[in-house]
């Protein structure tokens, strides 16, 4: 079976950067999926390893380094840089009265306030059944996989977002083992004027401008694990419109607390209909009692002949209506029983690490 690789890169602000690195701690959000510390020895797992990169994108072995500070200390230095560069060209130009006015104003946001943000958050990961190991029951990891699929995924973002790699962190608490990271895709512009200028403008990086060929990067990357590309989704929808067919709906992407969220919610309203159906089953076995104890209470020989073929002929077709409602209702309780049986697969598959009697196992790096 191919296991397609996922690459997902979308907006981060400024603003966010802490709720990344509180997550990633551990210390908040949505930890309903975590493994735990105390279970890290008991479900053979391993906490979030943490990889940190100066404003080069060289990596820093330097675990007390404040990387949320250091991203916000580029952007006020870059803001403070590209004032003096402004002011300074509107002085050489001989501009003075603009270049104080330019002054007095202050230093500016280095990347437009409005909209997304300019920092680049990335997601890398694979379908957690890969890492299994063929000698040993399902959710148990192969030490060698996880090595390997590690290691690529660092180099892949390091090779991908080179200089602007500020913070990556691997997880292996969770249900498979994913790379999260962090970019601030810093370019140089000019004014009009000629002022150099250092601002955030992701559609001018190299890894952002072209997200479809980033696929076919990503794809080539874990070729040699046996990790493919993903759909080519967009691909597929410019050839339905230039086929003139209607291109399927894009697809969102769907946070795992949403997802677990959504998966709750439909367990939820399958057993309501659940407890409906069976509701309905109890009525109608109650009207189909009342019918057959009615016909009990006629005196059926004080009846005709044409009369008693009447009542007869009544008699059957009730239990027949009785049989059939029951049916129906059997039938729409078997497909609730389905759907819960789906969605209990694959709750298990994505939690199997959890599940009763399989442990997982994690990784020595």
């Amino acid at each position: 079976m191919a296991h397609p690789v996922v690459y997902r890169v979308q907006a981060l602000h400024p603003r966010d950067l802490s709720g990344v690195r509180f997550h990633g701690e551990r210390r908040g959000g949505d930890l309903s999926h975590i493994t735990p510390p105390e279970d890290y020895v008991s479900e053979y797992r391993a906490p979030p390893q943490t990889f940190l990169f100066d404003e080069a994108g060289r990596p820093i072995d330097d675990p007390d380094r404040d990387w949320v500070r250091k991203i916000r200390d580029e952007v006020k230095e870059a803001a403070a840089y590209n004032t003096a560069q402004q002011v300074g060209e509107l002085e050489r130009a001989g501009k003075g009265a603009r270049a104080r006015r330019r002054a007095k104003e202050g230093d500016k946001p280095p990347y437009r306030s409005q909209g997304p943000g300019p920092l680049r958050e990335i997601l890398v990961s694979v379908n957690a059944e890969w890492f299994d190991d063929p000698n040993a029951p399902p959710g148990v990891w192969d030490r060698k996989k996880v090595i390997a699929w590690s290691n690529q995924a660092l180099a892949f973002v390091q090779e991908e977002w080179g200089p602007a790699l500020r913070y990556a962190r691997i997880d292996f608490d969770e249900d498979g083992p994913h790379l999260h990271a962090v970019a601030a895709p810093w370019v140089k512009t000019k004014t009009p004027n000629g002022a150099e200028q250092k601002v955030m403008v992701p559609r001018l990086y190299g890894a952002s401008q072209d997200l479809e060929k980033g696929q076919d990067r990503a794809g080539e990357a874990f070729a040699h694990l046996g990790i493919v590309r993903g759909e080519r989704h967009a691909e597929a929808r410019r050839q339905a419109k230039a086929e003139g067919r209607e291109p399927e709906p894009k697809r969102g992407h769907v946070s795992p607390r949403r997802w677990r969220q959504q998966m709750a919610a439909k367990a939820a309203e399958l057993a309501k209909r659940e407890e409906a159906v069976e509701g309905r089953e109890k009525a109608v076995e109650g009207d189909a009692h009342k019918v057959l104890q009615a016909a009990r209470a006629v005196d059926v020989s004080r009846l005709r002949v044409g009369e008693r073929v009447a009542f007869d002929v009544a008699q059957q077709e009730a239990k027949e209506a009785a049989i059939r409602v029951a049916a129906i209702e059997a039938g729409e309780r078997k497909k609730a029983e389905a759907k819960a049986e789906a969605i209990r697969r694959n709750a298990i598959a994505a939690q199997r690490a959890k599940g009763k009697g399989w442990k997982g196992q994690g990784v020595d790096r």
